[in-house]
């Protein structure tokens, strides 16, 4: 059911939850003042509580009634690269719900950069969202996703394709007298180097982190093992390796499933992270839809380069197995082994 951005405000107003769009992925929004918005989001995402929540708000002037004292680093990095895909793991003000944040002293807050999603904002007040899909699966690009994934029960406002296609990044951010101390608990579009740029000016030294594993609960939305999930089962197969019946039968015996040989095949038109990235979740949904046993990916050879981690983290924990060849055998890695 696609509402106007006029009729979103009044719905978030009145305890309801409503799908916007945002520059990463659609969001299942819900007002963070009212409880039964809150509970709404949980249930109609079939979403376990302990997974938090990301606020949005609309400017970097709002992160102090979220968070409890930000740090002078966060807010250089808010002023800086808000509007924008990075949220800020920050701690929080007691007036902000355990239910948004799994009964944790931190809370996740962002700045999104889409227009229509930055005017609801300004009328509706801070608004917890995250992604509108049903919890564990492939995340929402286009109004039609949405509408798809609830069966036209969630009303949404329809702001065309996401431009940049995949979650935001998610940091930590944590400083002292002398250090500033960057973790990233979810790769995304901002990278070290926007970080760094963006506190440049700083006198205290940068400590950055790489991103935590995967784990059965959450610090930040996106850290379980098993996420962004299409509806069959997703093979990842590195370059070299071409599909053929010897190749079928590991995989089949791999999955412990006897699978048709029909099956999706799928390389990237791109060697650019940032483009396929963009396209990602909704190439996904359409080998997804397709009538056949399983999708097969061809990844590109510089998939394991550093600028291919924001990808490569939805695609890990997306797929069932991925292959390499490795002395001119096929060896199967199952995913989180």
């Amino acid at each position: 059911m696609s509402v106007s951005v006029e009729q979103a405000v009044t719905l978030l107003k009145i305890g309801e939850v409503v799908a916007i769009p945002t520059e990463t992925v659609y969001g299942l929004a819900g007002s963070i003042h009212n409880e039964n918005a809150l509970k709404k989001i949980f249930s109609t995402k079939e979403r376990p509580f302990f997974d938090p929540l990301i606020v949005h708000i609309a400017s970097a002037s709002q992160l102090s009634d979220i968070a409890d004292t930000p740090s002078e680093s966060a807010m250089t990095l808010a002023k800086a690269l808000w509007p924008g895909p990075l949220t800020l793991i920050l701690k929080k003000k007691p007036s902000i719900s355990d239910l948004i944040t799994a009964g944790l002293p931190d809370v996740g807050v962002r700045c999104p950069r889409h227009p229509l999603a930055l005017e609801i904002l300004k009328h509706s007040g801070p608004l917890a969202a995250p992604s509108a899909n049903k919890f564990g699966k492939t995340s929402p690009t286009l109004a039609a996703h949405v509408e798809s994934e609830f069966l036209g029960q969630v009303p949404v406002v329809d702001g065309g394709a996401c431009e940049i296609g995949i979650e935001s990044t998610v940091l930590r951010v944590v400083e002292n007298e002398t250090e500033i101390q960057l973790s990233v608990l979810r790769p995304g579009a901002v990278q070290e180097k926007e970080l760094r740029e963006a506190l440049k000016t700083s006198t205290k030294k940068i400590i950055f982190k790489n991103s935590v594993p995967a784990k059965i609960s959450a610090a930040a939305p996106g850290q379980l093992e098993n996420h962004y999930q299409p509806t069959k089962p997703l093979v990842l197969a590195d370059h070299s390796v071409s599909w053929n019946p010897q190749v079928h039968q590991q995989i089949c015996q791999s999955l412990s499933q006897t699978l048709s040989s029909d099956v999706s095949h799928w390389s990237f038109n791109d060697t650019v992270p940032q483009l396929v990235a963009r396209v990602l979740y909704a190439e996904m949904r359409q080998k997804s839809a397709e009538k056949t046993s399983y999708i097969f990916l061809n990844l590109p050879s510089n998939y394991d380069d550093s600028d291919w981690e924001a990808v490569r983290d939805r695609l890990e924990k997306a797929s069932s197995l991925r292959l390499n060849l490795s002395q001119n055998i096929i060896s199967p890695l199952v995913k989180g082994k």
